[in-house]
């Protein structure tokens, strides 16, 4: 048979053997590494054949293997953000907040927004959308301003995890600035 095999082993136990499934294009394979709920350690190669070779990924596997850890995510998001400072109302329709949010797992973008008030007036949530590596955009809404308006906003964002883990910027109150 010459379909390509992840063997595998937990906490440095007896090395086990998944047969991968083609995808559709044939070309790339899959298989799930079956767990128990616990944390642990796994380790897993990858070997493959056919009547004229046969190939390991590392190339000098089992010697060499990778690895990855199970635990909780217990690792609050971080966000970078370099505040706004003032706003000139009639640039006030490119309006936007842009915020590196880093993670050990990934970001639920459902949970990642903008809190802001408009002179104390609570507004709706402004969403994110991933638009870099890392880096999130909420555009504000189109609307007319008065100079000296106060604008107040915090971000708020959770991770993927189980624990749903988050974090907010600033850590208290809000960032201010004003229409200029």
């Amino acid at each position: 048979n010459n379909t390509p095999k992840l063997i595998y082993r937990r906490d440095n136990g007896s090395w086990n053997e998944i047969s991968m499934d083609a995808s559709k294009d044939e070309n790339t394979y899959t298989a799930d590494i079956p767990g128990n709920g616990s944390t642990g350690v796994i380790d897993y190669y990858i070997t493959a054949e056919n009547e004229n070779a046969s190939v390991n990924l590392p190339e000098d596997a089992p010697t060499s293997f990778f690895s990855f850890s199970i635990e909780p995510d217990n690792i609050d998001p971080e966000i970078t953000h370099y505040e706004i400072a003032e706003y000139y109302n009639n640039l006030w329709p490119q309006a936007q907040v842009i915020a590196e949010i880093t993670d050990n797992t990934e970001i639920d973008l459902e949970n990642t927004y903008v809190s802001w008030k408009i002179n104390g007036n609570d507004q709706s949530n402004l969403y994110f959308t991933e638009t870099g590596t890392n880096t999130y955009t909420a555009q504000f809404p189109f609307m007319t301003l008065n100079l000296n308006d106060m604008i107040e906003y915090s971000i708020y964002t959770q991770d993927a995890s189980a624990a749903q883990n988050s974090a907010v910027y600033p850590e208290s109150g809000f960032q201010t600035f004003y229409i200029k």
